[in-house]
């Protein structure tokens, strides 16, 4: 286990931390920074994203994008329904402890508000797989932190492999810094100036000896998959491209519930100079002989929509054995 003294300081550890910057580094952030967004339902953006993708002309695109709505969270909703191993408070005991000491460790365990972080961190566990449980002790009581795969750096010893970090780097505001840096012997604040040097503001050794967090997951990772950033990509995807072919049933609901008025008018008569064939103003066209009016009824059956929106729902829960 490496520590940041053990390797030279931050200067160094920064060194370690920018080797592991890679582009698949990035795009990991990335992905769990999705995730999270469709959680908070804060994904329109990437919705009018894959839009933007799915559709060739600037017209559709548009026309399309202003029905975008985040109401179908399928991600949501799924990780919600299995994610329940902290949903009832577990029953703890303290074998061999006296009256005095059980009721302290009770009182520690309600000061850190332990129940109700557990319950959003076994909620994290599944839909990042990977979450670190930092417990610090302060001046107004115990403090569980909690930190997720998309603001996070490991750091590994290369002769333990890629399995337990032994330097966790991740983003924080707290004590005027910009990142934190927990090792085997104690807290470091860092801010970042500019050109990326790093500045070591202040250092609170723990004196635990040891790495001073927990580590939850949803599953075991693969072989040299620390983060398994691929495990639950589908759903956040998933949820995204529900929402876009939602978004397009919206727009074709929307003109082609309409019925279309399409008037006839002189031969010399002047037209506008733009028509909407969408059923929100007449269609006014040139005849040679008579003047009148008809009425188009392009009545769409949404049918075929919510049947690919039904099987993208159904494959992604039957992935979750829902």
């Amino acid at each position: 286990m490496i520590t940041v003294n053990g390797i030279g300081g931050i200067g160094e550890l920064r060194k370690l931390v920018d080797a592991n910057d890679s582009l698949a580094n990035k795009a990991r952030k990335v992905a769990f920074s999705r995730r999270l967004a469709v959680d908070d339902g804060e994904h329109a953006s990437l919705i009018r994203t894959r839009i933007a993708e799915a559709y060739d002309t600037p017209i559709a695109r548009g026309s399309i994008g202003k029905h975008v709505s985040t109401d179908r969270n399928v991600q949501r909703q799924i990780i919600d329904a299995v994610a329940t191993p902290y949903n009832h408070a577990a029953v703890r005991t303290l074998r061999g402890a006296s009256a005095e000491q059980l009721a302290a460790w009770r009182a520690l365990y309600r000061s850190a508000n332990v129940d109700a972080c557990l319950e959003a961190v076994g909620r994290y566990a599944v839909l990042c797989n990977v979450v670190h449980v930092l417990p610090r002790f302060e001046a107004e009581g115990v403090r569980l932190v909690v930190v997720l795969p998309h603001c996070c750096d490991a750091v590994f010893d290369p002769k333990q492999g890629d399995q337990h970090p032994s330097v966790l780097v991740y983003e924080s505001k707290s004590n005027g810094a910009d990142l934190v840096a927990v090792d085997a012997e104690a807290w470091r604040w860092i801010a970042v100036k500019p050109g990326g040097h790093w500045v070591e503001l202040a250092v609170e050794p723990h004196g635990l000896g040891r790495r001073p967090w927990a580590t939850f997951r949803s599953r075991a990772p693969s072989p040299g998959k620390y983060w398994s950033e691929g495990h639950g990509q589908e759903l956040t995807e998933g949820t995204i491209d529900i929402a876009r072919i939602a978004a397009h049933m919206a727009w074709v609901r929307k003109i082609r519930a309409m019925r279309t008025v399409v008037m006839t008018v002189g031969a010399e008569d002047e037209l506008p100079s733009y028509q909407s064939a969408n059923g929100e103003t007449p269609i006014m066209l040139r005849g040679s002989s008579r003047v009148g009016m008809e009425v188009l009824d392009p009545e769409t059956d949404p049918t075929n929509f919510l049947a690919d929106i039904a099987g993208k729902t159904s494959a992604l829960t039957s992935g979750f054995g829902l």
